[in-house]
């Protein structure tokens, strides 16, 4: 089996990516393997299929209601609130509350007082004429060849019809579905190339550095990436009539996900990968979300729904945003991996349909462009602070056993807020909480450097084991995901 070692930074714990045993970025170990696997509660000779994520060595068992705990010094806590599960030790519901309260307790009393905002918003950016009349014409821009396929099927109620075909449609190496309309099958077929600019090799790194690192990545797409859009109006708009004013739903925010899953496996643009088809649904489903809102759009503020204009404001949160909340939750990019990780979104966005000049080819080119987008058309209004509540109330609910809400909400929103920066955060409202935020930021940077222990239980040992079992549970549902054309929105006025 291959070993690979990945950066220069120390991230997670492995994530076993799709492909067979002994590819490139199959199975994947440390040099300190063991070890790392004994932390975890994995026996490191545990066979592993990577070809069934439901049954990777991962330290959690969701559908067993316990938590793994790793005590210090191999020193056995088995009794009413622990026990033994495949010779590992996990927490049980009702141990699960006692830890709750003694943690609670004991970080109350080492709690120090509310950190100063050390994240300050992006300084001001010199727009230049060019730049404004370049965005002036994103403005105008929707996706011409994507909306008349998708606008027929809509005239011709073919959608139900076409969203069956285009659910057995999941890997790149795969023919197109047979019976689907003249022109989605042009459009389709006429879009299955990647851009010339592709190298595979530096696909391939980010794919490894990705799936090593899922958690991260998970987070910041979830509670970064996914909150973080709505601070522009014009996508704000488009969520709330799609979704509703309260945010994503679970099964939203799988869709919403899916992108990221995708650049997790073995060969993303690959035959067995579905880098590609996914994307290529994402734009067919952007374009029905143009031909559903068209009615109802202020076109002289926002342009056509989902213009070139906002999705280049909404690729700045998958991809320099990303870059930065992983830098925060304590898995930073070195320079070449956030170099690779913008080469490979330049790939996604084409494919997605973007103009060339909304993606720049450098990490520092990009975050320009960013901070221009963010001059012209950041506004954080009352609609974004409620959606991202009922994001973050919404996830508040995907523990399993169950937590009470008093516990959750303030968890993720501090999640949120840790994942953010507390500028971002304060923008939208989202509050603080010298307790909740200490555990966040205890949390976070366990994910991100493997589970760790102490001789008591911390914020670290009890509520990283936690969210890494929320964020499996995410990563499941989003791999499971099927993106498909929306028969209406939501009647929002």
């Amino acid at each position: 089996m291959a070993v690979v070692q990945i950066g220069e930074q120390v991230g997670l714990s492995r994530f076993p990516a799709e492909g067979p045993a002994g590819d490139e970025v199959g199975r994947r170990e440390v040099p300190t393997a063991a070890s790392t696997s004994a932390m975890r509660g994995c026996p490191s000779t545990r066979p592993v299929d990577a070809h069934k994520p439901t049954e990777r060595c991962t330290g959690i068992r969701r559908s067993r209601g316990a938590i793994p705990m790793h005590w210090p010094g191999g020193v056995s806590r088995v009794g009413e609130h622990v026990h033994t599960v495949d010779d590992q030790e996990v927490i049980t519901p009702r141990g699960l509350l006692a830890t709750l309260t003694a943690t609670v307790m004991l970080t109350a009393l080492t709690a120090g007082l509310a950190r100063a905002d050390t994240l300050a918003p992006n300084p001001a950016v010199a727009v230049t004429p060019d730049e404004d009349a370049m965005l002036a014409r994103w403005h105008d821009m929707a996706d011409p060849a994507a909306d008349a396929a998708v606008d027929d099927l809509y005239a011709k109620g073919q959608i139900g019809a076409v969203n069956t075909a285009l659910t057995s449609w999941t890997a790149n190496g795969q023919p197109l579905p047979v019976g689907l309309p003249p022109k989605l099958r042009d459009f389709l077929a006429a879009n299955l190339v990647l851009p010339s600019f592709t190298d595979q090799a530096t696909v391939r790194r980010a794919a490894v550095f990705q799936a090593d690192h899922w958690m991260a990545f998970l987070d910041a797409s979830v509670l970064g990436s996914a909150p973080s859009r709505t601070r522009y109006p014009g996508i704000t708009e488009g969520l709330v009539r799609d979704l509703g004013p309260a945010g994503d739903t679970p099964e939203s925010g799988a869709k919403a996900s899916r992108l990221v899953t995708a650049l997790m496996s073995a060969d993303p643009f690959g035959p067995t990968g579905d880098l590609l088809v996914t994307a290529l649904k994402v734009r067919l489903v952007h374009a029905a979300g143009r031909h559903l809102l068209k009615g109802n759009w202020d076109y002289h503020r926002f342009g056509p729904p989902i213009s070139k204009l906002y999705m280049a404001a909404e690729y700045q949160t998958f991809t320099i945003e990303v870059i930065d909340a992983l830098a925060r939750i304590g898995a930073p990019m070195s320079a070449s991996q956030a170099q690779d990780f913008i080469d490979v979104w330049r790939v996604i966005g084409t494919i997605l349909g973007l103009p060339i000049g909304a993606m720049p080819p450098t990490v520092a080119q990009t975050r320009h462009l960013g901070d221009v987008l963010n001059a012209r058309l950041e506004d954080v209004n009352a609609k974004a602070k409620s959606y991202v509540a009922g994001d973050i109330a919404a996830q508040a609910k995907f523990f399993d056993p169950p937590v009470p809400s008093t516990i959750g909400g303030p968890l993720f929103a501090a999640l949120t807020r840790k994942t953010l920066g507390a500028a971002d955060a304060d923008s939208f409202g989202i509050p603080r909480d010298r307790f909740w935020d200490s555990v966040a930021d205890a949390a976070l940077p366990a994910l991100a450097g493997g589970l760790g222990t102490g001789p008591w239980p911390s914020s670290a040992t009890l509520y990283a084991p936690m969210l890494a079992t929320v964020l499996r549970m995410m990563l499941d549902d989003a791999k499971n995901a099927d993106i498909v054309l929306p028969p209406a929105f939501h009647p929002v006025g």
